[in-house]
Order: C-alpha cells, then structure tokens, then sequence
C-alpha cells in the first residue's frame, strides 16, 4: 500500500510537470544525428499533450506508433528491433509501425534503407511500479487519498457535473511518468455508465456519465507488475 505522502507526491509531480513538456518531444532524435524516430498514441492523456520522449520506458504490453525519417531528405526509412523478444515491432501500413513492450529490458530500435542503416535509439521496457490519479481529473469532485483496505482514495462528484473525466498515470521504479497504451486493465461497476464512443479506454482516461446516487469503485490494474490504484466515487 502506498503511504499518503508518496501518492501526494507524485500528484504534485504529475500536475507540474504537465504543461512544462511539449509534443516536439514526440520526435526523437537517433544517437548518430541522423534519423529523427516519431512517436505518437503512447498512452498519454489528452492525446499525448506531454508528447512521446523514447527517454520514459516503456510499459511491458504497453504500445505505441512509430515512423522514422531522414534527417537529410525528411524521408521514410524502415526500423527493426534488435530484441523482438524485448520490444516487438508490426508494420501496420508502409514503413508505420506499432511497438509493443514484451519483456522486461532493453532494445534498439534501427532505422534504415536500401543503403544500410541509418540510426537506432534505444527503448527500455519496465513492468508498470506504480498507477496514479492525476490531478487534472480535480473538477470532478473533492479527491481525498485515503488507504483503506484495498481503497486508494475516494471522490465526492460535485453536485452540478452530468459527466466526469478521470485521469491517471503509469509510473516507473523511479516514479517516472511510462509510454504505453493498452498496458492495464480494469473493472468498474456496473451503475458506472461511460459517455458514448468512450466504452473501451486504451488510456488511462475513464470518461463517465454522472450515475444515480449511490457508491461505486474502479478498479485499474496495470498488465504487467504491481501498479494498482482503486478508487471510490460517490455521487449524492
């Protein structure tokens, strides 16, 4: 169970530091200067507003979309993965590719052309330590850290809200904010409706219509390692 000053301490970090970033960080650059690798749907909140660094690890069953380009001639090149048991890669259409964490380590992801290989970068993948709520779901309610039981936190809705957003954030050993989408899963209980078109997340972002009065739970539990968080709302 984590202790209130640890959560509180990473919903201090998490809130800072969610402006600070931008999404150039979706474009990486290759060790060797040469092929820029671009990182989108990383499972970020707000479509990735923090971008896609390859310097966060990756979740282990976590995903992501890549292309990678010269920096030369802003062409397409092709990547593998040195360690498809680490980190595997699909072409999904010409040279577009979906990464997926396997395995707990380390691979390089290499950029190249019909002339050889033009860059690489390297991508860890970790089991997910740690699942947070995020302090940007605040106008939901009155949020309170509270572990009890198998309980995180509670939140109150507010009375005048027809629908709520709910955030949350996959952390490293490091508290360390994770890429990955698709890397946890959860249960919710069934009074607990989703707005329409949101029924199956594949980020932690849980978007709900306001249910009828009554005490619910959400439980989210990351793929793989122990990160957990389980809330209680309550809607008067």
């Amino acid at each position: 169970m984590r202790t209130n000053l640890q959560a509180i301490g990473m919903l201090a970090a998490l809130s800072v530091g969610l402006w600070t970033q931008g999404c150039d960080s979706s474009k990486n650059n290759g060790e060797l200067g040469r092929a820029t690798f671009v990182v989108d749907s990383c499972g970020g909140v707000l479509s990735d507003i923090q971008g896609c660094p390859l310097s966060n690890k990756l979740a282990v069953s976590g995903k992501f979309n890549l292309v990678a380009t010269a920096k030369t001639d802003n062409s397409l090149l092709a990547v593998r993965s040195d360690l498809p048991g680490v980190l595997k890669l699909e072409e999904v259409s010409a040279k577009s590719y979906v990464a997926t964490g396997m395995h707990v380590g380390e691979a390089k992801l290499i950029a190249y052309n019909d002339s050889g290989d033009v860059d690489r970068i390297s991508v860890f993948v970790e089991e997910v330590q740690q699942l947070a709520y995020n302090e940007i779901s605040s106008a939901a309610g009155a949020f309170k850290l509270q572990p009890s039981g198998d309980l995180d936190a509670t939140l109150v809705l507010r009375s005048d809200i027809q629908s709520f957003n709910l955030f949350f954030a996959q952390l490293d050993g490091s508290s360390q904010k994770m890429l990955g989408r698709e890397s946890f899963s959860f249960v919710s209980d069934p009074g607990l409706t989703f707005q329409a078109g949101k029924e199956k997340p594949d980020t932690l972002e849980f978007r709900y219509l306001r249910p009828k009065p009554g005490t619910y739970t959400l439980l989210i539990n990351a793929k793989s390692g122990p990160g957990r968080f389980k809330l209680q709302i309550t809607a008067n």
